[in-house]
């Protein structure tokens, strides 16, 4: 899988390991990526995202606020809001029965030592994205730009967190197809 990956997606998937390894996580997950994407300077998404100086301590707290509504976006509380469903009720209605931890990520139970391994669903499913943003714009490799990409088009926390600042997928997209066409 990793053939097609250049330099930069590597280097995003070696900070992302390194940001589960610190959270002691037993897999990488979206935020990982996230914090992997954040810590490239000489990138093409490095070079999207340096405009929007988006701080990683704001992107971690978005994470934190989502864990504790069950990892629960923006997107799905609007998704939601537009059925009739007020997340903010329900919630409230499960701490009232269930006590405040309820919606809480349970802990990871990792001991000190053990290994990360592997990603979790959502980033096998932003990696495939990746590929097919690499497609459709002709490219041969998969970059750390095609991730930034995949994880905007996602409408996860890691979307909302980029949009709080600017980022949006088809401003990207639209800053990749201009640097594609030079």
């Amino acid at each position: 899988m990793f053939a097609r990956f250049d330099k930069s997606a590597k280097l995003v998937v070696i900070g992302a390991l390194k940001a589960a390894e610190k959270a002691r996580s037993p897999q990488i997950a979206e935020e990982h990526v996230v914090m992997g994407l954040l810590d490239q300077d000489d990138s093409r998404a490095a070079v999207v995202l340096a405009p929007h100086r988006v701080p990683k301590d704001e992107v971690r707290r978005a994470y934190r606020d989502a864990a504790k509504v069950g990892g629960m976006s923006q997107s799905d509380a609007a998704a939601l809001k537009e059925l009739g469903i007020d997340l903010d009720e329900v919630i409230a209605s499960v701490r009232r029965d269930h006590g405040d931890d309820a919606l809480a990520a349970p802990l990871s139970g990792r001991r000190r030592g053990a290994r990360t391994r592997g990603f979790t669903e959502d980033v096998r499913k932003i990696i495939v994205t990746a590929i097919r943003e690499a497609q459709e714009l002709g490219d041969r490799h998969l970059g750390d730009e095609h991730l930034l990409l995949a994880l905007l088009s996602s409408g996860t926390v890691a979307a909302d967190a980029l949009a709080a600042h600017g980022v949006s997928y088809e401003g990207v997209r639209s800053q990749l197809v201009q640097m594609h066409d030079k």
